[in-house]
């Protein structure tokens, strides 16, 4: 028997769940269909955490989402799924009792960089790195992204790999960490080849946007995060 618990969260904050988002939610049910589904909003996440306690008075959905995903990994163990993952195959077997933890890279050998995704994220119940990766949220980190001075999950999640000897994306395993290459969780949409063999595909839906956001943000916000992308490829070139 696997000691993966049989659980899938996913987070939702500040109104109604698209229905895009929810047909995912319908899909990852017919793939997995032993797991229980938990949504975690704003009446069941921890109190008096001062990270969550800060995104949540601003309303910093996303960033909020970033430290509840990683508690409830590490409190029930299972997997989570940001809801814009539409789940195309069942990827327990990636789950054996000697994998801690699973990840997928964003990118691959072609960028010259390790990013490492966190929109799929498996983990057992009160792994030790998804502690270490959930201590990072503190009220400084808190201040830095209501500074506009985001450091994403996944830029969080690359450096604490690195600093255990992750030097190329491609599938691995570290201490019991489990990293697939990016075909498999991240696809390439425009590749037929990799959307019909990838576990799961992630759409970026910019579902955090707030609802009275125009376009234009929609697309300023994406815009942003490849930015971000770059300085960090940059700066991982000049280490």
């Amino acid at each position: 028997m696997s000691m993966h618990t049989k659980k899938i969260h996913y987070c939702w904050f500040g109104g109604p769940l698209p229905k895009q988002e929810q047909a995912f939610i319908k899909e990852w049910q017919t793939a997995f269909p032993d797991y229980e589904v938990i949504h975690w909003n704003e009446d069941n996440i921890p109190r008096g955490h001062p990270y969550l306690e800060s995104m949540l008075k601003n309303c910093q959905w996303a960033f909020l989402a970033d430290y509840v995903r990683l508690y409830a990994l590490y409190h029930h163990g299972g997997i989570y799924f940001d809801t814009d993952i539409e789940v195309k195959q069942n990827f327990e077997h990636e789950l054996q009792d000697d994998t801690s933890c699973l990840f997928g890279f964003e990118s691959d050998e072609t960028h010259r960089r390790c990013y490492v995704g966190t929109a799929v994220i498996a983990a057992k119940k009160q792994d030790p790195f998804i502690k270490i990766f959930m201590d990072q949220y503190d009220i400084g980190l808190a201040k830095r992204v209501l500074r506009k001075d985001h450091l994403t999950g996944p830029k969080l999640l690359t450096r604490l790999l690195q600093a255990k000897g992750l030097n190329r994306a491609t599938t691995q395993k570290i201490d019991g960490i489990k990293l697939l290459n990016r075909a498999l969780m991240y696809p390439d949409q425009s590749s037929p080849y990799e959307t019909e063999h990838c576990y799961t595909i992630h759409h970026e839906a910019g579902s955090w946007v707030l609802p009275s956001s125009t376009r234009s943000l929609k697309e300023k916000f994406f815009k942003k995060k490849r930015k971000l992308s770059d300085w960090f490829d940059n700066s991982f070139k000049s280490r």
